[in-house]
């Protein structure tokens, strides 16, 4: 009986420190303000858009909430959410100058991106990919044609090496 009563004070003793950790950088952010900075960009349907309530939506949004829910949990309070419209220009420059604690978007997991801004597990793996009317015979062939891409994107910057490398005018 004495050796359980010693083994249940030596776990109590030393599982009590690991409970009681202290928050440090964002979290603590979050729990001295009580609230968190979302960042998400108004027009990248269905990943992260502004609904017709004029709120922010999509499948970013909604992963969004789920981090939040368990950074309560792990405050022990509640939070308020304070949701920052981002282009993909400012975006990580957002993250950098604590305009925006984290960022709900879809974004391209890069080495040289790690170098600036921590990344969570990847939740959607995707590729590029090109439309045009119904009935245009475009196939590949983009020489002398306009093609649309957001700014600052690694699908940008991918575009434009194809277009480079195949001398292709676009």
């Amino acid at each position: 009986m004495r050796g359980i009563l010693t083994t249940m004070l030596l776990v109590v003793f030393f599982a009590n420190p690991l409970a009681a950790q202290e928050l440090t950088g964002t979290l603590q952010q979050i729990q001295k303000t009580g609230k968190i900075k979302i960042g998400y960009r108004h027009s990248q349907p269905p990943m992260s858009f502004l609904g017709k309530d004029g709120k922010p939506a999509g499948y970013s949004i909604d992963l969004g909430r789920h981090i939040v829910d368990e950074i309560e949990t792990k405050i022990g309070s509640e939070i308020v959410i304070e949701y920052t419209p981002v282009t993909a220009e400012e975006r990580f420059n957002a993250l950098r100058e604590n305009k925006i604690d984290i960022l709900c978007g879809a974004t391209t997991k890069t080495l040289s991106r790690s170098e600036v801004v921590d990344f969570t597990q990847l939740t959607f793996v995707t590729g590029a990919s090109f439309m045009t009317l119904k009935g245009k015979k475009l196939r590949n062939n983009f020489e002398g044609k306009k093609v649309g891409v957001v700014k600052s994107t690694t699908t940008a910057v991918a575009l434009e090496k194809l277009f480079k490398d195949t001398s292709t005018d676009a």
